[in-house]
């Protein structure tokens, strides 16, 4: 067994109850118990990157449990901003994101279909709108009735798009 292999059978039986309580303090037990279960697993992963010189190993170890917490609340609240069909668990099988797949595929198709019978620079109006996410007013500020415009552009893709 190397070093490394020691300092881990060394660390583990003893940090591990140390983490489940720190993290049973953010995100109560059951998900304690598995957030300190990745960041084992992401450590033994990436145990050729641990330097015994650089510190303990009960540090190297903190920190990665330290941001295995923060990206888990970070996608909680991700998914607390989204609506509830964006909320997935990894539970959920393959099968489920294939067919949402072939449906989003089949509606970008029948709206780019739709694009076909709209005005290239009503196109490129659409485009700057959605690809900065504002409205026509901060794309085209100059342009009074661009706001108008965009209505409108929206409005005949929508009708089109329900057509199909």
């Amino acid at each position: 067994m190397d070093q490394v292999q020691q300092h881990f059978s060394e660390a583990f039986p003893r940090l591990r109850p140390q983490l489940v309580q720190r993290l049973r303090r953010r995100h109560g037990r059951d998900e304690a118990e598995d957030l300190c279960d990745e960041a084992f697993a992401r450590a033994w992963a990436g145990r050729a990157s641990y330097r015994p010189d650089r510190g303990p190993i009960d540090a190297w170890i903190n920190g990665i449990a330290s941001k295995v917490s923060a990206e888990h609340l970070r996608r909680r609240a991700v998914a607390a901003r989204h609506p509830p069909a964006a909320r997935r668990s990894h539970d959920e099988g393959i099968e489920d994101r294939v067919v949402e797949g072939v449906i989003a595929s089949q509606a970008l198709a029948v709206v780019a279909a739709a694009l076909t019978d709209t005005s290239p620079s009503d196109v490129d109006l659409l485009a700057a709108a959605t690809v900065a996410a504002v409205g026509a007013v901060a794309v085209a500020p100059r342009a009074a009735l661009d706001h108008v415009r965009l209505h409108r552009v929206r409005r005949r893709l929508a009708a089109t798009v329900g057509r199909s």
